[in-house]
């Protein structure tokens, strides 16, 4: 469990070591979604820096395609959403 004290401990290189951990499983071809890993990225993500680095955004990318699929197949909707409007946000994902 992510706790604020917890989070403030963490530099920008753990928070993309982590994200990238928890995206990890999104590549599989039918991927076990589960809300609390969904809930946590979204954590991770609100605390990234601004302006984020060029690898830091292929990745971001990168996650907002298979989250784009993951919805797709109907899988934690809504936390999709709220997923993809936070990497909108971040732009990293295109409105298109």
């Amino acid at each position: 469990i992510l706790t604020t004290s917890l989070l403030k401990r963490f530099d920008q290189v753990m928070l993309l070591r982590i994200i990238s951990h928890l995206t990890r499983p999104l590549h599989l071809p039918q991927p076990p979604i589960i809300l609390e890993r969904l809930e946590t990225i979204y954590v991770l993500l609100t605390h990234l820096e601004m302006p984020v680095h060029r690898d830091t955004s292929y990745l971001l990318r990168d996650m907002g395609k298979k989250i784009t699929e993951v919805r797709a197949r109907g899988e934690e909707i809504q936390a999709c959403d709220v997923l993809l409007s936070v990497l909108v946000g971040l732009g990293q994902v295109g409105m298109n």
